[in-house]
């Protein structure tokens, strides 16, 4: 079974023990967020573009967003950076994404503050995506707090209204304000690209995971985000965000 498979028989499982029909996910607009034009999505390690993915693929369905992805870094083994750039082109042309990418050669170790900068310059992007301050990894708490600190100097420089909205996969939000609900192709989507991150696949097939890790987001959205005691509805995917403005 491929996972389109995987991912179809997990939801009509869902939806015959339900005995309802899956619906269409709530419009984002209607869920209080402005439309993007452009959204940054900032990815800590070549295979975060597609865990994050998902509200980038709404946004870029709904609203026309053009969606780019910069990685912050190649991972830790120096040996694999090469290999795991082909892999970030891949999985970027899968989704339907952009990329732009600083980190030349790739075995650089990390995004530097100077180049975020002026990618932010470059692109001038009215949303950020990026992993939150508690990620539970090193890599993703340190991408999450420089992202932080230089796109508060851009945007307090250049008077620039920009959307942040931080995501999470090591380690759960401790305050969430916002579920975007996914439909299995949007899953489907995200896991497809992930397979093309075919190293990280073989050494662990984390993709098969993840089903259940937006499975599971969405349990908890609906209390945390929607309130205690709130009902579930017949969704079965989601991310969970926080989202903030900076005026």
């Amino acid at each position: 079974m491929d996972f389109a498979g995987f991912v179809r028989q997990q939801s009509a499982l869902w939806y015959t023990m339900l005995g309802e029909d899956a619906g269409l996910p709530v419009p984002l607009q209607a869920i209080g967020l402005d439309p993007v034009e452009t959204l940054l999505l900032v990815a800590p390690h070549p295979d975060d573009e597609c865990l994050m993915a998902g509200f980038a693929l709404r946004a870029m369905e709904e609203w026309g967003t053009r969606v780019i992805v910069l990685p912050y870094s190649y991972g830790s083994k120096v040996d694999r950076r090469q290999e795991r750039q082909g892999e970030l082109k891949r999985a970027v042309a899968s989704l339907g994404f952009e990329w732009i990418d600083p980190l030349q050669p790739p075995s650089l170790e990390v995004l530097s503050p100077g180049d975020l900068a002026r990618v932010l310059a470059e692109c001038v992007p009215d949303a950020v995506l990026f992993p939150h301050s508690g990620d539970g990894h090193p890599t993703h708490i340190r991408c999450s707090r420089q992202v932080s600190e230089v796109v508060t100097l851009w945007a307090n420089a250049s008077r620039k209204r920009v959307h942040l909205f931080e995501s999470a996969y090591w380690q759960d939000l401790t305050e969430p304000n916002l579920m975007v609900d996914l439909t299995p192709d949007h899953v489907i989507r995200m896991g497809s690209a992930l397979l093309e991150h075919r190293g990280e696949i073989e050494r662990n097939p984390y993709h098969l995971s993840l089903p259940a890790h937006l499975i599971d987001s969405r349990r908890k959205g609906v209390e945390r985000v929607s309130g205690m005691g709130s009902r579930a509805g017949t969704g079965l995917f989601a991310q969970l965000l926080r989202h903030s403005v900076m005026n």
